[in-house]
């Protein structure tokens, strides 16, 4: 405490005053509240529509749909080989209900298969999920990318099964795990879950 005292007290002054503006930050800080991914809602914050217009939407091609007033975003850098299964994710915004929704599809060699399921699995395979890839609505995609995106965080595997025989692998490399990841954190936070 000698050391204290050798600090002129302007010094002291502004040293009293960083440690109690830190302990009142640390005070009355928010406490971060769970993200509830099992209710759908695809309403857009303007705030979020705006950053994700102004600063995000360079990473994607972007394909305006005049008839249907809905614009897609597509990962600029995506799988562009078409004879590789992956998952493509599309982020598609309502322009008129300042909506935006997820799609998920399987990319052109992945179209053969008649009723496409993505297996969720743990590492140590003790426990699986399995959600399908045909027939989605809105909510259907979005609780399917909100269950891959929990995977992804949780570092599990995923693998393509087509009424229940396994075809293959999914998501296996870094790239496309990165994509998946970029693009699904780019939604969540655009409807305001993250």
């Amino acid at each position: 405490m000698q050391w204290f005292k050798s600090i002129p007290i302007l010094g002291r002054a502004v040293i009293l005053f960083v440690v109690c503006f830190l302990s009142l930050i640390l005070l009355f800080a928010p406490r971060p509240h769970p993200v509830d991914m099992h209710t759908a809602s695809f309403g857009m914050t303007s705030s979020a529509r705006l950053y994700f217009h102004n600063v995000r939407s360079y990473y994607y091609d972007i394909k305006p749909h005049e008839a249907s007033r809905f614009v897609l975003y597509h990962l600029k850098r995506r799988e562009r080989d078409t004879n590789v299964v992956c998952l493509q994710f599309t982020i598609v915004e309502n322009t008129s209900g300042e909506e935006a929704f997820i799609y998920i599809e399987l990319q052109d060699a992945g179209k053969q298969y008649q009723k496409p399921h993505v297996l969720i699995s743990t590492k140590s395979l003790d426990s699986t999920v399995t959600e399908p890839l045909y027939n989605l609505n809105n909510e259907g995609h979005y609780q399917l990318a909100a269950a891959i995106w929990k995977a992804l965080l949780e570092d599990q595997d995923f693998y393509l099964l087509d009424d229940r025989d396994t075809v293959g692998p999914l998501l296996q490399t870094h790239r496309a795990r990165k994509n998946a990841e970029i693009v699904l954190e780019d939604y969540f936070k655009l409807i305001g879950k993250l």
